[in-house]
């Protein structure tokens, strides 16, 4: 009876889970009380066909966000590693010069403009780096996919684990 239990556990886990696909843009699209905003959250709808109870669509949400919040930090980090390596990709190409590079890590994202502004570098020199930053985001896509539903499905997992949700 008890391994019955566990098997049934498991495959509403996988139901859950499943049901949860894009559960990023589903968490967005819910706000804190569970009531959806208008993209009627696939969450909000776990929710009203009683496949999830109040309680567990709340764990599930701060579970989610918690994660999120956890791994800010090191995104922040890969992103910034990643224009530290497309700056340097526009140096060695001769696309821009050291100091541009420099400036425009010391300026961030939001002292372009005043890059621009004072001839540090021309409109050209952003358009490259927005170029390549693009680029480098559609090569990756499928890769930052792919960990984002990993990071999904092990706080579902969790959650099933410690008997949160069954």
């Amino acid at each position: 009876m008890k391994k019955t239990r566990v098997i049934v556990a498991g495959a509403s886990a996988i139901a859950v889970a499943t049901a949860l696909v894009g559960v990023g843009s589903v968490a967005s699209a819910d706000d804190a009380s569970g009531a959806s905003k208008g993209k009627g959250g696939v969450l909000s709808q776990l929710k009203d066909d009683g496949t999830l109870t109040s309680d567990e669509l709340t764990a599930v949400k701060d579970a989610l966000r918690a994660q999120r919040t956890e791994n800010r930090d090191e995104k922040k980090a890969e992103h910034e590693a990643a224009r530290a390596s497309i700056l340097a990709g526009l140096v060695s190409d001769g696309t821009l010069t050291q100091s541009q590079a420099d400036a425009i890590v010391a300026a961030g994202k939001r002292g372009l403009r005043d890059l621009v502004r004072d001839g540090t570098v021309d409109r050209d020199d952003v358009q490259a780096l927005r170029a390549a930053m693009q680029d480098f985001r559609a090569e990756n896509r499928g890769e930052k996919k792919a960990e984002r539903e990993a990071a999904r499905d092990a706080v579902l997992a969790g959650l099933v684990s410690d008997g949160t949700l069954t």
